[in-house]
């Protein structure tokens, strides 16, 4: 086994080290009954030999309480040493949005930028490349060797995904009293044999229970009650059980409507196969579908400005801890390129550009753009 786990390193480490830039990922969670704690590091990277993208777990260690910012960015920092990746060779970091986990980030690229500044100066550093690259305008497209590696910046993203599950919550908050109803009468059925008999007499399918750590699973629950509204009525009646008013089953209907594209973009931007680029457009979409609400149902106004507030990082390149790799992923996609092309994100647009050009040069930056105008 010990030999087996040293060849599956060195496997990972070829891989790893071949890498110009890598994401990390990480990720922390408790045992039931918080008897122990984890944190977990995985980092994902474009392998410009096989022309793929791969994905490697690194670390899952245990962390002791209390979980504070420095305890889980020394966990990352220990991690990084470890596979000696230097900081440099991050692009971002991806975290959920507790608050240990953001501060935890900012500690770790403090002290990345004080490792950083601690180079002398005529040795080779970072900038001297940079110099190098921008006295050449008109260069032809460069080598990957050739690439000017950016200064320490370890950009943060908090989960996309995770940020979408937290404003979908919103409603499922305000609807709390119908969705417990609901929630029961779910509970009642499946709880009688007969009456699942029946409902599956009746149209071949049961009703969903929801639970607190599967994401999406109110929505669901929700949409098949909604979907089987007739039948389950009739087993209520059967049961003898109250079934959801009228104005109830229409309140119900309200809060799928709205989460249904956040369930749906949710699901899709988990997978392993969707790309950064992505990022954009979902958010835009979400947007669209918040502000083509009724004007009197506040609650769509509410997520719209949770929503705004929680990808302000993304969407606004004046914010103090602006992420511009979303709308440069964006840009350089031909498939999503056009999104960046709206009048009202053209500062977003211009950041982008600047962003590519600050990481490869101007030169490659016009190859880039002359490819993605060509596809």
């Amino acid at each position: 086994m010990e030999d087996k786990w040293s060849r599956a390193v060195r496997h990972v480490e070829r891989f790893v080290h071949a890498a110009r830039k890598v994401t990390l990922c990480i990720d922390g969670w408790s045992r039931q009954g918080l008897s122990a704690s984890y944190i977990g590091s995985s980092v994902c990277f474009f392998d410009k030999e096989a022309h793929v993208a791969r994905h490697f777990m690194l670390s899952l260690t245990t962390i002791k309480h209390p979980h504070t910012a420095e305890n889980i960015a020394d966990c990352i920092s220990r991690c990084l040493e470890q596979w000696q990746i230097p900081a440099g060779k991050v692009m971002m970091t991806v975290t959920d949005s507790g608050s240990n986990m953001v501060k935890a980030m900012k500690v770790l690229k403090g002290q990345s930028e004080t490792v950083a500044g601690s180079a002398q100066p005529g040795s080779g550093t970072e900038s001297d490349d940079d110099d190098a690259v921008e006295s050449s305008e008109d260069a032809d497209l460069m080598d990957d060797e050739d690439l000017p590696v950016a200064d320490v910046r370890l950009l943060h993203m908090r989960c996309m995904a995770h940020s979408l599950q937290l404003i979908a919550k919103i409603p499922i908050k305000h609807y709390d009293h119908i969705i417990t109803k609901a929630r029961s009468i779910v509970s009642r059925i499946r709880r009688s044999s007969v009456a699942v008999e029946k409902l599956i007499e009746l149209c071949g399918k049961c009703v969903l229970t929801d639970n607190s750590t599967r994401w999406n699973s109110t929505y669901q629950m929700l949409q098949r009650l909604l979907e089987l509204k007739t039948p389950v009525c009739e087993v209520l009646l059967a049961l003898q059980v109250d079934s959801l008013m009228v104005t109830e089953w229409a309140k119900l209907e309200e809060v799928a409507d709205l989460l249904q594209p956040f369930v749906n973009l949710t699901n899709i931007l988990q997978t392993d196969s969707t790309s950064l680029s992505s990022v954009i457009p979902s958010i835009l979409d979400l947007e669209a579908h918040l502000q083509s609400q009724p004007p009197n149902v506040a609650l769509a106004r509410n997520m719209l400005q949770d929503m705004q507030h929680r990808f302000e990082t993304i969407l606004n390149p004046s914010s103090e801890c602006f992420n511009p790799l979303c709308a440069a992923s964006c840009l350089l996609d031909p498939t999503v390129a056009v999104t960046m092309l709206l009048p009202e994100i053209k500062s977003l647009l211009e950041a982008a550009k600047q962003y590519i050009i600050a990481e490869v040069g101007t030169g490659y930056w016009v190859s880039l753009l002359t490819c993605v105008l060509n596809n």
